[in-house]
């Protein structure tokens, strides 16, 4: 065990961290960032979390098109060479730093006309040190919704404009460790 522990230190009760943990909360932490994209109770949501340190050597930083935040009709005018990409300083899929946690959850709402990545560089940094990030797509309010709103095409979602019960789904499908949370 001790050999297991070397490179962390207690946090809360039962908590153990990576060391390195800078007190300016501007730098980021000792964590490689992992990230996935999942379903949970109807709502496309990315997770980001503390992956295993040397876990990112070996994988590509992952991006996100731009296009799948528009409506349907808008997508389709943007071909594949000038598709915007949101790059994001995370890895996907790759492993849960199992060593350390349990890590805290941060489950952050979007505004209006924005969506799940709007916050990228702010979701990554908690992430980094130590926070399990989730942030869904919400019906209705999202980029996609707006635009089609002005340019009448396809809403992206549908089910009304809940977010207290959207933070309320997220938190049931965390609870039931659904199939696609297991791994946190």
């Amino acid at each position: 065990s001790t050999g297991m522990t070397a490179n962390l230190v207690q946090g809360c009760d039962g908590q153990w961290l990576r060391s390195g943990i800078p007190s300016d909360l501007t730098l980021p932490g000792p964590w490689p960032v992992g990230g996935t994209s999942v379903q949970i109770e109807g709502l496309t949501t990315e997770i980001w979390y503390p992956a295993e340190p040397g876990s990112e050597t070996m994988a590509a930083p992952l991006t996100y098109d731009f296009r799948a935040f528009l409506p349907l009709e808008e997508r389709e005018r943007i071909p594949d060479a000038n598709a915007p990409k949101q790059r994001c300083n995370c890895f996907q899929d790759i492993p849960i730093d199992r060593a350390s946690g349990p890590f805290p959850v941060i489950i952050f709402m979007h505004g209006t006309a924005l969506f799940r990545t709007s916050h990228l560089e702010n979701v990554t940094h908690w992430a980094s040190r130590g926070f399990v990030v989730l942030a869904a797509d919400h019906p209705e309010v999202q980029l996609c919704d707006m635009l089609a709103t002005v340019t009448r095409g396809t809403h992206c979602g549908a089910g009304g404009r809940d977010r207290r019960g959207d933070g309320q789904r997220l938190l049931r499908g965390l609870q039931n460790n659904a199939n696609d949370v297991a791994f946190l």
